[in-house]
């Protein structure tokens, strides 16, 4: 799966469901499982059927993080743990580094 840089969807407004599945090459149903999950944020809960849910610029870049790392083999929990510390080294473990860039 190949996805466009996480510029290509920052804004200073929201982003649509929608907009977000494109960009990243997700699934409305993945993306959903993982808000349900809490692995994502969206903006506001969403009740019930119907209503798309919108995600902030800092959230579409954490999706898109978050995506990769999944895309490489890390599981949605330990993916979304290291997409929220943003770009940059992060220690995994005893002289174990992750880079994640921007």
């Amino acid at each position: 799966m190949r996805l466009a840089s996480a510029s290509a969807a920052k804004s200073d407004r929201v982003t649509s469901a929608v907009l977000v599945e494109s960009v990243h090459g997700l699934t409305y149903r993945k993306l959903d499982f993982w808000a349900r999950c809490g692995y994502i944020r969206p903006n506001e809960t969403v009740l019930g059927s119907g209503y798309a849910r919108t995600f902030a610029p800092e959230e579409v870049a954490v999706v898109w993080r978050m995506a990769r790392l999944v895309d490489v083999g890390f599981t949605a929990a330990a993916a979304a743990v290291d997409a929220r510390l943003g770009p940059g080294a992060h220690q995994l473990g005893e002289g174990l580094f992750l880079e994640v860039e921007e």
